[in-house]
């Protein structure tokens, strides 16, 4: 097996996307959560909602989390849907900082991009454009948006899969990403789906233009 390779990118230590269109880089959202989850909306409250979780990808197991509400794009022609019980998302989540002895969660990036709607067996990507993925317009939620979808069992799987096969690491205005899997293991790994092999790729660009 190839010995971890570990390698520097230099980005500033925010929660800033690239652009407002393409988004915050998938991998990185991926990588820097400290919580992915899949479930649903169980209780709307005035600045947070309350999330059944269906599934989880890191954390410590919980069965109902308390997640403050992400604001819509201001600058978007077309607002995504109100928070409404029994909507369905999965979520990429860091703790929120606050004075509160109470755990409370927050949607990473800008807007609404990582937090994303699942519906019959698709997710859809709010805020956010991945290249080679088409634009449809779709009901989301009861609102009629452009906007991109995948078949949400293999997204779910490259996620789980790419926490394994890369580490991301803060050290003070870095990251530094980790590669655990070796060589053979990333092609096989880029070869099970468009999403899994983004993933990849994406990642490389970033170690190769460090």
């Amino acid at each position: 097996m190839a010995l971890p390779l570990l390698f520097a990118i230099v980005w500033p230590y925010n929660n800033g996307c690239a652009s407002d269109w393409i988004g915050t880089p998938l991998s990185k959202l991926t990588g820097t959560s400290e919580l992915i989850v899949y479930g649903s909306v169980k209780e709307v409250l005035d600045s947070t909602i309350l999330f059944q979780v269906t599934h989880q990808i890191g954390g410590e197991k919980a069965d109902v989390i308390e997640i403050a509400k992400a604001q819509p794009d201001p600058f978007g022609g077309v607002k995504p849907a109100p928070y409404q019980t029994g909507q369905t998302y999965l979520l990429f989540l860091s703790k929120a900082k606050n004075n509160s002895s109470k755990l409370i969660w927050e949607v990473m990036g800008q807007a609404q991009e990582a937090q994303m709607p699942v519906s019959d067996n698709y997710i859809y990507f709010n805020d956010r454009y991945i290249e080679g993925l088409p634009v449809e317009q779709r009901k989301v939620n009861g609102v009629e948006l452009n906007i991109q979808r995948f078949e949400f069992p293999l997204f779910l799987s490259a996620l789980e899969e790419y926490k394994k096969c890369y580490q991301w690491i803060r050290r003070d205005d870095k990251y530094l990403v980790k590669q655990l899997c070796d060589d053979n293991q990333v092609t096989l790994y880029g070869k099970k789906s468009f999403v899994h092999n983004f993933l990849v790729m994406e990642t490389r660009a970033f170690i190769t233009s460090k």
